[in-house]
């Protein structure tokens, strides 16, 4: 459905003319057709779509088979635009409503009664843009969702209907002022099971419970309407029909579920590596639980603590010592690869001066870790707060397919409550935003040789690193001793991904 007809089926919909619109607006509408030719030298439009309700009560306009529609160029706020004057035609008031100035000349439409939403951004002109931003909405190729479930079961007649139904927020409800208490929500029966309907599982991944039982209830509707043998979405969804209209579009995207809910599952693992379901054992118990299973491991630590120290890393055996085994040394910004146990901890302490015998004696402890229950993939080590110089320890257990980034920038909001950074794969303007990191705060990434790590702090472009030589880990420090940043690259990701 063209974004066109969505906006002025919104529009007429807020001046009272829903009533003027029929069909079931949706995915199965085709695109609104739009050209513009001069009319007298006055900009006009020709829709041309008899399959569209919207676009035929348009094209009625624009055709002359109804009222004529004066036309005329007005700047609007400063910007190029139109006056459409028509008081007998509730579309081409509702278009009026927008390009002479009663809305914004950027206007953003929500969806509205099941409708998608549509945008018309005004650039040299109102209408054109409105006209060149008619797109198929239908989504990424092969991607089947929630929503298209719902389409198909409300075109099908298939789930049940609830007035007034809104699922509750990701979270649940937000905090607002009081209000009444609402009705509770009706009831759902025979709400199947994962276990009976494997592939709604896969389709229903709203993690509002209610809203699940609603798809999960639709998608077995729509399994047992569209899955058995002969049924077929030609039929379905009226296309043998000859007196009516093609809907390739409905037919297409029932041709799509019914392959996501019908079909085997693409893959399934062998039932001897993976862990059966619990169902019909006794329930796990504290009493059952084994102890912890003692495995060697290596993982990398970086040293986040601003200072010109050299920290020595070591491993403390158990809980009251406060030295043992060398492990490494490490200069601000520097990773390097160290090996524990589990139930061991990191010991962190100043390095030593060299005395007059060329021996060199044991610095002040600076911290101690948590005990490691599981090795991790990184582990960090940084100041504690703004004004705090206590050594604090971060671990990590996840590793992508490249540099994992830490930010060892010890920017701060308050005293303990770190300043984000942004961190964008790519250049500042193309590039894609893959996570915001506080001090101490670790990403996984897939960054590798020749891609381009930028950082943006508080909104503002603060430096670039060109990935070289794939390295296993990029620190983001202070260039110097200024409030500038600098990065540093370390290791070799085929170290870790091969270990």
């Amino acid at each position: 459905m063209s974004r066109l007809a969505v906006a002025l089926l919104a529009l007429a919909a807020a001046h009272g003319h829903a009533s003027v619109f029929r069909g079931v607006p949706g995915k199965n509408e085709t695109a609104a057709t739009v050209a513009f030719k001069p009319a007298a030298g006055v900009p006009g439009a020709e829709i041309v779509n008899v399959q569209h309700p919207i676009a035929k009560a348009a094209a009625s306009v624009t055709a002359g088979k109804q009222e004529a529609t004066t036309v005329t160029s007005k700047p609007s706020a400063g910007i190029p635009g139109v006056e459409i004057v028509n008081a007998h035609n509730p579309i081409v008031e509702a278009a009026a409503a927008v390009t002479a100035g009663k809305q914004d000349a950027t206007a953003t439409f929500k969806p509205a009664a099941g409708v998608p939403g549509a945008e018309i951004i005004n650039v040299q002109h109102p209408i054109a843009k409105a006209a060149a931003a008619a797109v198929d909405v239908d989504g990424e190729e092969g991607a089947v969702a929630e929503q298209d479930i719902d389409f198909i079961a409300g075109i099908f007649d298939v789930g049940p209907t609830i007035e007034n139904w809104k699922p509750y927020p990701l979270g649940g409800p937000k905090e607002e002022a009081p209000k009444p208490t609402p009705k509770p929500m009706p009831k759902l029966e025979n709400v199947p099971s994962t276990k009976e309907a494997p592939k709604c599982d896969q389709v229903c991944t709203n993690g509002d419970s209610r809203a699940r039982d609603v798809c999960m209830l639709k998608c077995d509707g729509l399994r047992k309407s569209i899955c058995p043998r002969g049924a077929s979405c030609h039929e379905k969804c009226n296309n043998q029909m000859k007196s009516i209209e093609k809907d390739p579009k409905c037919e297409k995207l029932c041709l799509a579920v019914k392959a996501h809910i019908c079909a085997p599952f693409p893959y399934e693992a062998p039932d001897s590596m993976v862990s059966p379901h619990h169902d019909h054992q006794p329930p796990p118990s504290a009493e059952s639980t084994p102890k912890p299973r003692v495995i060697t491991g290596t993982f990398q630590v970086c040293n986040l603590y601003p200072s010109d120290y050299t920290f020595e890393l070591f491993a403390v055996e158990k809980e009251g010592q406060v030295d043992g085994r060398n492990l490494t040394a490490l200069n601000y910004e520097e990773c390097g690869r160290v090996e524990l146990t589990t139930l061991q901890m990191l010991g962190v302490r100043v390095q030593g001066r060299v005395d007059q015998f060329g021996q060199r004696r044991k610095g002040a402890l600076a911290g101690i870790s948590m005990p490691i229950y599981k090795i991790p993939s990184m582990m960090v080590f940084g100041v504690a707060g703004f004004n705090d110089e206590s050594v604090m320890f971060e671990q990590y257990f996840v590793q992508g397919a490249g540099a994992m980034v830490c930010n060892g920038f010890p920017l701060w909001k308050k005293e303990d409550e770190a300043e984000p950074i942004q961190l964008i794969r790519g250049d500042f303007d193309a590039g894609k935003k893959i996570a915001k990191l506080g001090y101490r705060e670790c990403t996984a990434t897939g960054l590798a040789h020749g891609d381009i790590a930028s950082i943006e702090v508080r909104g503002k472009r603060a430096g670039q690193y060109h990935v070289r030589d794939n390295p296993a880990a990029i620190v983001l420090g202070k260039a110097g001793q200024t409030t500038a940043i600098a990065f540093e690259a370390s290791g070799d990701i085929k170290d870790i991904l091969e270990a």
